[in-house]
């Protein structure tokens, strides 16, 4: 199995290409990485060597790994005074607490550049932070 890691926001655009070509392309759970289970042709890997970043090869039980959609997984744990991380989106890389979950959204208290800001953003664009048993 093959994993494409392309420019964040053309995984459908590349992924409708791919399966005009006749490659079946499977969505990741993370953003920016699509699946396939052969290796496309050079010739069109290059036509969009501008979106697409990298290629990795993976064996199968990894491909299978991430083909599961385990931003589900770890949002059922997400509740209001979890420790978050933001994994897409403009606020991508900072930390916070979830202050309010509601409808898929998410009211976040980040720590930008020193300042404590509150921010919304979708519950997709967060990933839960494992709790400190030491804490």
């Amino acid at each position: 199995m093959f994993i494409f890691k392309v420019m964040k926001g053309k995984e459908n655009l590349i992924g409708s290409i791919f399966a005009k070509y006749g490659f079946e392309i499977k969505p990741v759970s993370e953003k920016g990485f699509l699946a396939c289970s052969e290796r496309p042709l050079p010739e069109l890997i290059k036509k969009f060597e501008g979106y697409i970043q990298e290629i990795i090869e993976v064996n199968e039980e990894e491909g299978e790994r991430l083909l599961k959609n385990e931003k589900k997984d770890n949002l059922s744990n997400l509740r209001e005074g979890s420790a978050i991380e933001v994994i897409s989106g403009i606020y991508e890389g900072f930390s916070g607490v979830a202050r309010r979950v509601n409808d898929g959204r998410v009211l976040v208290d980040l720590n930008l550049f020193g300042k404590a800001v509150s921010v919304e953003v979708s519950a997709s664009d967060v990933r839960v932070l494992p709790s400190d048993p030491w804490s």
